[in-house]
């Protein structure tokens, strides 16, 4: 969808985020979930955030999701992302109650609206550690 070379800040990965990471630089959105009692966990944690058993994996879902609430961003707060971009929350649909903080990409900002259904668009990162970024585009 974007093809530019990313010239934002790229993550870090640890020993918890690093299947994250990974998997989005595989084109993969996989999502920490909790043995014990089932919760979705996002951003991944070392324990789950509604039990607090450490007993945690990682498991793939499509990432189709609706966007929960959005702006359109005019100024640039980050060196590397240029405005004008929309910042959305977004309710991952087979992940109840994970909601991602990403962009909209691959339509005019001003189209964007809550309730809309968008699907996953994936921007590896080339580099030693695999990572890649997670951002979102219309369905239709």
């Amino acid at each position: 969808e974007n093809e530019a070379k990313w010239t934002g800040p790229t993550p870090v990965p640890d020993n918890v985020t690093e299947p994250y990471w990974r998997g989005l630089s595989e084109s993969r959105l996989r999502l920490q979930r909790c043995v014990n009692c089932s919760a979705w966990n996002h951003y991944p944690k070392p324990r789950c955030a509604r039990c607090h058993s450490d007993q945690l994996t990682f498991e793939e879902v499509d990432g189709h999701g609706t966007v929960y609430s959005h702006t359109i961003v005019h100024r640039e707060f980050v060196v590397g992302i240029k405005p004008p971009y929309v910042s959305a929350l977004v309710d991952i649909k087979s992940a109840p109650g994970v909601r991602i903080l990403s962009y909209i990409v691959g339509c005019d900002p001003k189209t964007v609206s809550v309730g809309m259904d968008v699907r996953p668009v994936f921007h590896p990162i080339p580099g030693e550690v695999p990572v890649g970024l997670l951002w979102f585009k219309p369905a239709s």
